[in-house]
């Protein structure tokens, strides 16, 4: 992916929202995390991604979202899921 074409611009190019978290064991640190309500599934997320991606990606882009989607850890929060990316950076637009 080129620079100014960020994971989280697939993301959110896949219709998500994005926001930073701190997952279990991260003791504050924060990273790019999602959250997926009781109807999204973890599967439909990733077909999401992966679908934007082959629209706006470029070569390379499939093995990088590989690699992100392989360390995504999840939180179950009751009424949906949040999925979070430790060591990647929540880009806010301040």
């Amino acid at each position: 992916m080129s620079n100014d074409l960020t994971v989280q611009s697939v993301f959110e190019e896949a219709g998500y929202n994005c926001r930073s978290y701190s997952g279990r064991g991260m003791y504050g640190e924060k990273c790019l995390a999602i959250t997926l309500d009781r109807d999204t599934s973890i599967g439909q997320f990733v077909g999401d991604v992966l679908f934007a991606a082959g629209s706006v990606g470029e070569d390379g882009t499939f093995d990088i979202l590989a690699d992100i989607f392989h360390c995504m850890k999840t939180d179950d929060m009751g009424t949906g899921s949040v999925c979070y990316f430790p060591g990647i950076p929540y880009q806010s637009e301040e």
